[in-house]
């Protein structure tokens, strides 16, 4: 990019292109979406977490289309698992994926309850963020039978 105000005005519409991401890609055929986890994984890679995290949870954790639920809490696992946690300690971000993974531990679908064990790991993983995790096993949506498998 040649400038600091290109970058700033490609920023702002990465929240749009994550929205339809998710609810046109990430439950399409498989090498849709395995396009789809690899543009936002570059996104996130390129330090743009804080404009496509909130997108993929507010908009993907509670979508009506259980593929898509499931495909963006697969890809939340699979960014952890590449990036580590440090890229998500923005405050804000923590908050978001806090709330947004409460509901996941009690999806009715199995892998999206083990992706989001996989994400409350990922947060647990961090010492830092060991704290954080306290607020998501203490909600009193989450079953006991789910706070004791973690």
């Amino acid at each position: 990019l040649q400038s600091d105000v290109d970058f700033k005005s490609i920023l702002k519409h990465i929240p749009v292109l994550t929205r339809n991401l998710v609810e046109k890609a990430i439950s399409s055929r498989p090498a849709n979406k395995s396009a789809c986890f690899e543009l936002l994984s570059t996104l996130i890679s390129s330090e743009c977490a804080a404009e496509v995290i909130p997108v993929l949870v507010e908009v993907g954790f509670v979508s009506k289309q259980p593929k898509i639920v499931a495909g963006c809490a697969e890809l939340l696992g699979m960014l952890l698992d590449k990036y580590g946690v440090e890229w998500m300690m923005e405050e804000k971000l923590v908050e978001v994926v806090q709330k947004g993974v409460v509901g996941l531990l009690e999806n009715s679908n199995g892998a999206v309850r083990e992706n989001a064990k996989r994400i409350v790991y990922g947060l647990g993983y961090c010492k830092r963020m060991k704290k954080l995790i306290d607020p998501i096993l203490n909600e009193k949506s989450v079953k006991e039978v789910t706070r004791k498998d973690m």
